[in-house]
């Protein structure tokens, strides 16, 4: 799997963001959404700043529209800034926002699921030898 983060440089002011949002419940529960396979992920897991921001900086949303032509499984804005992540199957091609000055980046994730065990049955509190690791950093 693969995440690329694409940052236009188009500045959105947080001020902005946050003065323009209009947070509401969502249609689906984020934490079912997520236990999900990502490709069920697209109109169930959203960004409520998305459609604040894009209205202002229609750009962005058309580079959200782009990342998902160019084969992204999932695609969002990161948080309330200008900068969109794709998760993909393959690497994205990106070169056409490099050319524009977008600061582009792509990463191979290695993907690794835990199960999570609980049990009723207190354990003991491990204990590690913190202090010779604190010194020796300290070297």
């Amino acid at each position: 799997s693969y995440l690329s983060l694409v940052r236009p440089d188009i500045p959105v002011s947080t001020r902005e963001a946050f003065a323009l949002i209009k947070p509401h419940y969502p249609e689906f529960n984020c934490k079912e959404v997520v236990q999900l396979p990502v490709e069920e992920w697209r109109g169930k897991l959203t960004n409520d700043f998305e459609d604040s921001v894009f209205a202002v900086h229609p750009e962005l949303g058309a580079v959200k529209d782009r990342l998902y032509q160019l084969g992204a499984t999932y695609a969002a804005m990161s948080g309330s800034g200008s900068t969109l992540f794709a998760l993909s199957k393959q690497p994205l091609n990106l070169d056409e926002f490099a050319q524009e000055g977008t600061f582009i980046t792509t990463i191979s994730m290695m993907v690794m699921n835990y199960k999570l065990q609980t049990t009723t049955t207190p354990h003991p509190t491990p204990t590690l030898p913190t202090q010779g690791i604190l010194s020796s950093l300290r070297k």
